[in-house]
Formats: C-alpha cells, sequence, structure tokens
C-alpha cells in the first residue's frame, strides 16, 4: 500500500513576549499557545477551547490604555506617510472617541462569540475590547475615564518631546517607513519571528531606525532586569534588518530606540555582534523547548506546567482564571 504523505513540521515562531509569559507562568503561556492552535471560536460556546479563545482577549485598564496609546499613534504616524501632519489635538479626539467606542463594546459584552477580525472600526481602529471587570462582572467604574487621562497625558507627553519633531521628518525623507508592520518575517535558529515594531525607518543613507513605545513605569526593584529584556526584545525586531535576505544591514546600521511616554524620555538602544549572537543562542533554546513540549495538543499535560511565582497575587488577576484549575482534561480534547 502507498504511504500516506506526511505534513511538514510546523515552524516555531519566536516571540519575546510569548517567552516572558512562559517564563512568568507556563500554564498562561499554555493557553495562549493553545488559543493560537486550534480556532476556538468554531467551536459551541460551551467547548474548552471556545472559553479560552474568548479569554485570550481579556485585558486589563493598565493594559487597555497601553494598548489604545499604541492604536493611536499607529494611525496618526500611518497618516504622515501620506502627507498628513500629525495634530497634538486630532490625536486626543482620536482617543477619546476610540477610548467611549471600546468600552461600549465591553461593557456590553460584545466580545463574546465575537472573531476580532470581523469586529466593526473607529476610524480604521478596531473597537474591540474585553475587559476584565467586564469579563468577570467586576465593578468598572471610573475605568473608561482614567484610561483617557492616562492616553491623553501621554499623547501630550509625546508631542512636547524632543525628538518628535526630528522623528517625523526623518519619516518624511526616509526610503522605507514600516508602522506596526505585520510581514517583516525572519527565520533564524530554527524559527520564526515576525518583527513586529512599532515604527521602523530605512534612511536614505542606509541605517534602519527602530521605535518601541514602552507605556509603563519602571519598578526601581527590577530597572536591569526590566531594560535588558526590553532590550533583548528590540533587538529580536532589529535583527530583519540585518538578515542577508531582507536588508543585510551591518549591525552599526541599526539602531533602536525606546519611547516611554510617561517619562518622556526616549533611551536609544546600540546593538554589538555579541548580543546578536545571546539572542541567536536564545531563540534556538526556544526553539528546542517547544518542539520537546509543545508540539501537539495530545501530548501536553497541564497538570505538569508550572504556575506563576506568587499565585496568590498573579492568579486572580490573570485572564484565563475562568479555565485554570478547572477539572479538565485538556490533551483529550478534539
Amino acid at each position: 500500500m502507498p504511504q500516506r504523505a506526511t505534513s511538514p513540521p510546523r515552524m516555531v515562531e519566536y516571540s519575546p513576549t510569548a517567552a516572558r509569559t512562559h517564563a512568568f507562568c507556563e500554564k498562561k503561556y499554555y493557553f495562549t499557545w493553545l488559543a493560537r492552535r486550534k480556532q476556538g471560536w468554531r467551536k459551541p460556546a460551551d467547548h474548552p477551547w471556545h472559553r479560552v479563545y474568548e479569554l485570550k482577549g481579556v485585558t486589563s485598564r493598565h493594559a487597555w490604555a497601553g494598548n489604545l496609546y499604541h492604536q493611536v499613534m499607529a494611525r496618526t504616524l500611518a497618516r504622515v506617510r501620506y502627507g498628513v501632519h500629525p495634530n497634538e489635538a486630532a490625536a486626543r479626539r482620536l482617543a477619546r472617541g476610540v477610548a467611549e467606542a471600546q468600552f461600549a463594546f465591553s461593557r456590553e459584552r460584545r466580545f463574546v462569540g465575537a472573531v476580532k477580525s470581523h469586529v466593526e472600526a473607529y476610524d480604521d481602529i478596531s473597537v474591540f475590547l474585553a475587559l476584565f471587570e467586564h469579563a468577570y462582572d467586576l465593578p468598572a467604574d471610573g475605568v473608561l475615564e482614567e484610561t483617557c487621562a492616562d492616553v491623553d497625558r501621554w499623547l501630550s507627553t509625546t508631542f512636547a518631546w524632543d525628538g518628535w519633531g526630528p522623528l517625523i521628518a526623518e519619516m518624511r525623507r526616509a526610503e522605507a517607513v514600516h508602522v506596526e508592520p505585520r510581514d517583516l518575517l525572519y527565520t533564524l535558529a530554527g524559527a520564526r519571528i515576525r518583527a513586529r515594531m512599532d515604527l521602523g525607518l530605512l534612511t536614505r543613507d542606509h541605517r534602519f531606525l527602530l521605535y518601541d513605545w514602552k507605556c509603563h513605569t519602571d519598578d526601581e526593584r527590577f530597572v536591569v532586569h526590566d531594560r535588558q529584556k526590553e532590550e533583548h526584545q528590540v533587538l529580536a525586531y532589529a535583527l530583519w534588518a540585518m538578515q542577508p535576505g531582507t536588508l543585510g544591514l551591518p549591525v552599526e546600521r541599526v539602531v533602536g530606540h525606546i519611547y516611554n511616554p510617561i517619562a518622556g524620555e526616549c533611551r536609544a538602544v546600540r546593538f554589538t555582534e555579541a548580543a546578536c549572537a545571546d539572542v541567536e543562542l536564545e531563540v534556538g533554546r526556544w526553539a528546542r523547548l517547544q518542539a520537546r513540549l509543545f508540539d501537539e495538543v495530545a501530548e501536553v499535560d497541564v497538570d505538569d506546567l508550572r504556575g506563576p511565582y506568587a499565585p496568590d497575587r498573579s492568579c486572580p488577576w490573570c485572564p484565563f482564571k475562568g479555565v485554570c484549575g478547572e477539572e479538565i482534561a485538556w490533551h483529550t480534547l478534539t
């Protein structure tokens, strides 16, 4: 009898965010991985995979504020490419309008059964939002106003930043501009990486400038550790510009920038060959880990996965608390 053709092994994807989630809590990582691997939205509402799919979209107020800032910045910068001068008042009005539309979507629980890609938009920005408070029937008093106030303040700080004008000028004369690109891919050490930078510019003198927005305050206890993780993430994206199959730039021609609108500070990040080699080693370890532990759903025993370091503090605010810990034989589901 002729042998059945076997499909080629699935390419592992490396994401610095996913790697941090895995280090923080293997169970949380499992559910995000499961949501990507299985199309839970196709299942009945009471199927565990469907519940995982819905809970993956649940977000906290602080994360929502950061996402909203990113969305408004992307829309504002995308318009620069078409000759529209960025206007602070217009950006703040856009943020308010989007926030109100997203909050109404969440408050009315329209996220239940929704497919993100099919949700309506407000000025080309999706109104999809599933706030933790609405998903778990908690009070949401003041959430909208606090979020609008945060983003309004961050936008004002950004437009007042002394690097804002030079950035816009650099965009206008750049050879290529990438605003939150989805199609910049490369492979490294057995894994595929998406260079999901917030902004990337190829200058006319063939430098690549990468920008990443970070909407958080530094915890003084972990400043060094957090900044190392941020620079690792930026370098994982910046390596796209150094690949022979993309731009093929030498490491000294690629510069990262991490801008924090809360502090109004921008940190330039210069890369080295040694740092690039460290990223390649980390990606290789990740690829081997995925092949060994997260290959097929049927082979993962959730009970063997590690939880967070401080479950009493972390688990009550985890979006997956509605399914994690339940007596479900996840590896047997189809």
